[in-house]
């Protein structure tokens, strides 16, 4: 079918449930958007292959809405005569449907795939305008997909002791003495990452997240996990048995009214639980509190998980300068192309196993005009052979039993222009920026962002994405409550956060520029009450691409004093040729 049949379709469902408009999410069930391709439905009805995106579809109109970082790749994925264009966010989704839909109408939407805050906030800003919204339990283009992808069964493994730091009864009983205060409440937590890490438990054979696919209810005397599709590792039933019980997220309906049968207050946070959730506990007649500090603790890794985290980091810039030596040292870089980087990093990774479990997204591998599509993925029909002088942006991370990665490095393919060095070396400028940044707890994110953004826009350029994300621990490589973007009004910042740093350029049709390490947060020593950053990533930077009138002393101290711990971390774990190549790379400037 083609996207105008398939919208067609949908439209006929439309009617049938007397909607005017219908909202398909980029998301699935448990509110994740790393989708599985039976989830993929904004894939299926318009072709975009991005992570973040929603689309409209009324009975006259379509539109999709992304965010910044999928500006160019929207425009060659989707055909903008079916599909309007627009920036993706709350505002936008507001102004678009005030603008497109007349008063007393009706938008409908599956209550799985969205949180009880945003049905709220639609609720509020339709108010004056008369706009009804209607919960459809049946996925509208479910019913037209013909022929769904079949679903993988996932496993489910105990995350040990020595990753994971603390013993899930430990866990447990610290969620039961903070959030349960007597035996007639109960808490529920829909965020998959937050249940990994407190109940031990990962899916390590899952693509790119290991993360339990499932909802977890917690009453003051069990912990009850309702896992999608999954089955437990049969060396380890008996021992996750011990503190969790195991149900069906088929079964929820059912189990749920059992398991509450005493409970009459459940406490949540509403951006990570569905209005499914909400409705099934409205029928059993208990009361929601809303309770947003659930899945704080997350975000800050144990002493354990630390040291696991630069295990992890240790072996994956083994592999990353493997890599590089090896692409160095290639005679005809003709022969190479997009997928073949992509396939012969993998390569590298895999010789970290058995530690190695896979990547932790699809690799970014984008060649000139490919690097400045921000998330640009290669396919057949847009690989592009390393053929004369270039930039060759590679954004790529691993999953490993330690824990998560994720590095961006841009690699000279042949001659480097003035404009390149100039640009490369802007960006390593506003990379070390916020490296060495010291600041206290009441520091927001945007304010973060703006100390290395502030950098790149003094020379008239900015970057359509953040600066940086948080990381999970063997989780989600965007995990976390915070993050280092100008969105980001909260503060908090804790020690023991790991986020990444990657400032960027991009000029669309000719390169893209991104310089991306991981750093955790420790308490500066010398500014007290103050943090700090120490850089877990450890893989030279391009010094071809160095524009040294641009750069001051501290920085080029800074880059040297990086380039001499690279070289420490790594020498005596590389073969002779390899550690030739990376003394060369991290000589100082």
């Amino acid at each position: 079918m083609t996207e105008i049949e398939k919208i067609n379709n949908l439209r006929a469902e439309m009617l049938k449930e007397g909607i005017d408009l219908y909202i398909i999410p980029m998301r699935n069930n448990l509110l994740n958007n790393d989708l599985k391709p039976h989830e993929n439905r904004i894939k299926y009805i318009s072709k975009f292959s991005g992570s973040a995106g929603q689309i409209f579809i009324t009975l006259q109109k379509a539109s999709i809405f992304v965010d910044g970082r999928y500006e160019l790749q929207v425009k060659l994925e989707v055909n903008s005569k079916i599909f309007e264009i627009n920036e993706m966010g709350m505002q936008s989704y507001i102004k678009w449907i005030e603008t497109n839909l007349p008063e007393n109408c009706t938008v409908g939407y599956d209550p799985k795939l969205f949180s009880i805050s945003e049905i709220e906030t639609y609720i509020k800003r339709f108010e004056n305008h008369h706009i009804k919204l209607k919960s459809i339990s049946d996925n509208l283009i479910d019913k037209i997909w013909s022929k769904i992808p079949s679903q993988k069964q996932v496993i489910i493994s105990d995350h040990k002791i020595e990753y994971s730091g603390i013993k899930r009864a430990e866990k447990l009983n610290k969620l039961i003495d903070k959030f349960i205060k007597s035996q007639d409440e109960a808490l529920f937590v829909g965020d998959n990452n937050f249940i990994s890490s407190f109940t031990n438990l990962r899916a390590y054979r899952n693509e790119y997240t290991p993360a339990v696919p499932a909802f977890c209810v917690i009453t003051a005397n069990n912990c009850h996990l309702f896992l999608e599709n999954c089955r437990i590792n049969k060396n380890d039933v008996t021992k996750i048995a011990t503190d969790i019980r195991i149900h069906d997220l088929k079964d929820f309906k059912r189990d749920i009214a059992n398991i509450l049968k005493n409970v009459k207050i459940v406490k949540l946070d509403k951006k990570d639980t569905t209005i499914f959730v909400q409705e099934t506990l409205k029928k059993l007649n208990i009361k929601v509190l809303h309770q947003n500090d659930i899945n704080h603790s997350k975000a800050v890794k144990n002493s354990i998980e630390l040291e696991s985290f630069k295990k992890a980091h240790e072996l994956d810039a083994i592999a990353i300068c493997n890599f590089l030596y090896w692409i160095k040292k290639q005679k005809n870089l003709n022969n190479l192309d997009e997928l073949k980087i992509v396939k012969s990093i993998e390569f590298f990774r895999k010789e970290q196993q058995p530690h190695y479990l896979g990547p932790s997204f699809p690799a970014i591998v984008g060649f000139n005009e490919n690097g400045a599509i921000i998330h640009y993925n290669a396919t057949k029909k847009t690989n592009k052979k390393l053929s004369g002088d270039g930039l060759l942006l590679i954004d790529s991370g691993g999953q490993y039993k330690y824990g998560t990665t994720d590095v961006t490095r841009t690699i000279l393919v042949g001659k480097a222009n003035e404009e390149m060095r100039r640009l490369y070396t802007l960006v390593l400028k506003a990379h070390i920026a916020l490296a060495r940044v010291s600041f206290n707890k009441k520091t927001t994110g945007a304010e973060l962002d703006n100390v290395a953004r502030s950098v790149i826009k003094k020379y008239g350029y900015d970057y359509n994405h953040g600066t940086g994300h948080g990381v999970g621990s063997v989780l989600s490589v965007h995990d976390g409550i915070l993050s280092i973007s100008p969105k980001e009004k909260k503060a908090n910042f804790q020690e023991n956060m790991v986020f990444s740093n990657e400032p960027g350029i991009y000029l669309e049709g000719l390169f893209g520029i991104r310089i991306e390490n991981l750093m955790v947060l420790n308490k500066d020593t010398k500014i007290k009450n103050n943090l700090c950053f120490e850089i877990l990533s450890h893989i030279p930077f391009e010094r071809e691409l160095f524009d040294l009138n641009i750069l001051n002393e501290t920085e080029v101290n800074w880059i040297n004093k990086y380039h001499a711990k690279v070289y420490e971390k790594l020498s005596s774990k590389l073969k002779l040729d390899q550690r030739t190549w990376l003394k060369n790379a991290t000589l100082p400037v």
